[in-house]
């Protein structure tokens, strides 16, 4: 039988998900854009790699890890960034269901544009109070409380 011991310094991604509430608040676009960006830009890099005329060049071996850290990443990605751009639309005084419109071609790339340029809500709206100007991106990242 194993014997579970908790360290409350660890970090446990289902206890995140149920106690930190990380879809509730509000994120800047300063720290969104910190936080979206080289996640975006490492998952265009391991796209450009799996790429045919790429991966064609590549070992069988080393091609199939690449395709499975690209899986991993997005998978890792869906845990990372949902509640990054839901609490980024909450910033604008939109609902996170307004993330759907990322399914739609062409309207995805305007709602990404809106999400990196467009100033949030000053003030407190129906999301919140407005996180303060020095609120540093890793405490965005794990939606912890305080300045």
């Amino acid at each position: 039988m194993l014997n579970y011991v908790h360290d409350k310094n660890s970090f446990n991604i289902f206890n995140w998900l149920t106690t930190k509430r990380p879809f509730e608040g509000r994120i800047k676009r300063r720290n969104f854009v910190l936080l979206y960006l080289p996640f975006t830009i490492l998952v265009i890099f391991l796209q450009t790699l799996a790429q045919p005329e790429i991966a064609q060049n590549l070992s069988d071996q080393i091609a199939i890890i690449l395709l499975i850290v690209l899986i991993a990443t997005v998978g890792f990605g869906l845990l990372y960034m949902l509640p990054l751009l839901v609490r980024r639309l909450h910033d604008l005084n939109h609902s996170g269901w307004a993330l759907l419109l990322m399914f739609v071609p062409f309207i995805n790339l305007g709602l990404i544009l809106i999400l990196l340029f467009v100033r949030g809500t000053e003030g407190e709206n129906k999301y919140g109070k407005e996180p303060p100007d020095n609120r540093s991106p890793l405490d965005d990242l794990f939606n912890r409380r305080g300045g």
